[in-house]
């Protein structure tokens, strides 16, 4: 069996959904709470025919359910080791690329990636020709499968473009923000983690914008976020009648099967905790962070993601390589010009009077 059939077994007449994640950087927590849920009631193994696309972190979440991840051992690891990183030095958020792909080969079943039939999982990628949407769903082993996730989840500046196939390759964001399936493919439940959206699943609480470019400091707010994913994609579930829908497998841990079976409703107590410890004072977090909106802020970066972004990345990549050209050829000609130096000084001393 493929991966994500191995773990739960769906009761019958559970309908086969697909899944669409949108883009959403740093707010991909939000994503895997929502993902954490799905499969812990086993809505991603229901029948062969599922599709899961994503674009940039909504790649790195749809990947993680055709694959099965450990979306606990996730979350675990951005905390104990990314958070650290990225808040520990000027260059921690520009190393994104590096970041996902450890968490990957450590929390996500990369090996399984040629078992996966054609279509079943879809990344986004943008050409970086022309920044025209690929979708990639046919992947020849693990490394080609981690490097389009990649691709599709490097955004400029703060990732690196991938070469993908003979092509290079940036942020899927930029060129289907949140990818559309095709309704003849059977029904797609559309996931978003902005909370202004109009997804199927999306926050129910205020999240602030800028979350999406660099995450929250606190661990516990990364902590409330993947709550409220999952909070919020079983309140879709009761909405749709789908709550408790699956056996698991006796090959699952018993404490995560009987955990996964009861599916208790996650709470934000993380958020609010952090929020009554900031008490009174006029802290950042406590204006941006935890519930309050800012909307001049939010309308900026939306207006960045919506406006500036695609025309930036296209700027920052061409620059980027003109300036490697310029320093390639640069040094060719020294390497071409040094052994000819100490003949060039004689000769110039024979001549000089």
């Amino acid at each position: 069996l493929p991966p994500r059939f191995r773990r739960v077994v769906p009761e019958r007449g559970t309908p086969p959904l697909n899944f669409s994640f949108a883009c959403g950087g740093w707010l991909q927590f939000y994503l895997f709470g929502v993902a954490k849920c799905l499969t812990d009631h086993g809505l991603h193994a229901v029948g062969r025919s599922q599709k899961f696309i994503g674009s940039s972190a909504g790649a790195l979440t749809a990947a993680g359910m055709a694959l099965d991840a450990d979306w606990d051992a996730v979350i675990a690891y951005v905390k104990s080791t990314v958070l650290p990183q990225v808040w520990g030095s000027p260059a921690g958020p520009f190393r994104i690329t590096r970041y996902c792909r450890d968490c990957m080969a450590r929390c996500v079943n990369l090996g399984a990636a040629a078992e996966l039939p054609h279509g079943e999982l879809t990344a986004v990628v943008t050409q970086l020709s022309g920044l025209r949407a690929l979708r990639v769903s046919a992947f020849r082993d693990a490394a080609h499968l981690a490097d389009a996730v990649l691709a599709s989840a490097a955004a400029i500046p703060i990732a690196s473009a991938i070469r993908l196939d003979g092509r290079w390759c940036v942020d899927g964001g930029l060129s289907e923000f949140h990818p559309r399936l095709d309704p003849t493919l059977g029904e797609t439940v559309y996931v978003n983690p902005f909370y202004f959206s109009h997804a199927d699943i999306r926050p129910s609480r205020y999240v602030p914008v800028w979350w999406a470019f660099l995450p929250p400091r606190d661990p516990n707010s990364i902590d409330w976020l993947y709550d409220l994913g999952y909070s919020d994609a079983l309140d879709w579930m009761r909405r749709r009648r789908l709550a408790h829908c699956c056996k698991h497998r006796p090959s699952a841990a018993p404490a995560a099967a009987a955990a996964a079976t009861a599916a208790p409703p996650a709470n934000d107590a993380a958020g609010a905790a952090a929020a009554a410890a900031a008490g009174d004072r006029p802290t950042l977090a406590r204006i941006f962070g935890y519930g309050g909106s800012n909307t001049l802020l939010d309308a900026v970066l939306v207006f960045w993601m919506a406006v500036l972004w695609r025309p930036a990345t296209f700027l920052l990549v061409t620059a980027e390589l003109v300036l490697l050209v310029a320093a390639a050829v640069g040094s060719a000609l020294w390497a071409e010009a040094a052994p000819l130096a100490p003949a060039a000084a004689a000769a110039a001393a024979l001549l000089l009077p």
